[in-house]
């Protein structure tokens, strides 16, 4: 078995995969229902407070996933990163490790690499869901520029 492999099973069998896709599948669902819900929302808790709501575009559904992802998804990708990059977290197996390798970066890439990965297929996969509930919501989106959005991001 090779490093790649084992940090692949490593991110599968420890769930760090669910953390990722579980925050931006979470703000995927919850952004559009917010961009579309909003003037419910706040009639319903705001009281006797009158607030004036523009009627909701198809563009504030992925803005509201993007401003809410783009903050706690940085933060479940960092977390998620720290706990996949700390080689020395178990002395045993750093030790280990290290009598098996000549460098450092051996470790270390594969980590890196694996991780990057995921955090973008959740991202992809939470755009994704945001795309499809504004389209189902609120309104459609076109699909080239959702897509070159999503590369940029």
């Amino acid at each position: 078995m090779n490093l790649w492999r084992l940090e692949l099973l490593r991110l599968l069998r420890t769930y760090r995969w669910m953390v990722l896709f579980g925050v931006y599948g979470f703000f995927g669902i919850l952004g559009p229902f917010t961009a579309a819900y909003l003037d419910e929302i706040l009639r319903r808790v705001g009281g006797e407070i009158t607030v004036v709501v523009p009627d909701p575009r198809p563009v504030d559904g992925i803005i509201q996933f993007i401003s809410n992802a783009s903050q706690l998804g940085l933060l479940a990708v960092v977390v998620v990163a720290a706990a996949a990059l700390a080689v020395d977290a178990r002395p045993e197996i750093a030790a280990f490790l290290r009598t098996r390798i000549s460098h450092a970066s051996r470790l270390l890439i594969p980590r890196y690499v694996i991780t990057t990965a995921a955090a973008v297929a959740a991202l992809i996969a939470g755009t994704a869901l945001a795309w499809a509930i504004t389209s189902a919501v609120i309104g459609g989106l076109p699909a080239a520029e959702m897509i070159v959005g999503t590369v940029y991001g």
